[in-house]
């Protein structure tokens, strides 16, 4: 009997590997630039509800809720991903959270943006857009 076994890095909670349930650690935000004391705890979380069918999201920073709410729609490529937050500006204004990742499809670093989905309810005269460097959360695993 042979047995092989290896250490494998995978990153399970990448939004191209699964958009429905995914994790990203925020390394940076242009959003709350300096508030990231406790990087662990500084998060994007989307987990699909199989009850309600549809995948909710939830922002952290340093262990405190910013953000929950449900995705309502999405636009899915190879390199560039678009996800509809519902009520994420003053809890009434609908987002995109934008996540895009290099040519290298192995990178576990991603960039995020999040601006106003309906661009005609942003009243700042530069448009809203919020910038994130996002990092996968990593899962390890033995084969």
């Amino acid at each position: 009997m042979l047995l092989i076994s290896c250490a494998c890095n995978l990153h399970a909670q990448d939004s191209f590997l699964n958009p429905y349930s995914f994790s990203y650690e925020i390394d940076y935000s242009s959003e709350f630039v300096d508030s990231i004391a406790s990087p662990e705890m500084t998060m994007l979380d989307v987990r699909y509800d199989p009850e309600e069918k549809v995948s909710e999201c939830c922002i952290l920073y340093n262990g405190e809720q910013k953000y929950h709410g449900r995705i309502l729609d999405m636009q899915l490529d190879n390199s560039r991903q678009i996800f509809v937050l519902e009520k994420y500006f003053s809890g009434k204004y609908d987002a995109c959270l934008m996540v895009v990742r290099e040519a290298e499809e192995n990178s576990n670093i991603k960039v995020g943006m999040l601006y106003y989905a309906d661009q005609k309810k942003d009243v700042s005269a530069e448009k809203t857009c919020y910038c994130m460097l996002l990092k996968d959360v990593e899962a390890n695993t033995k084969h």
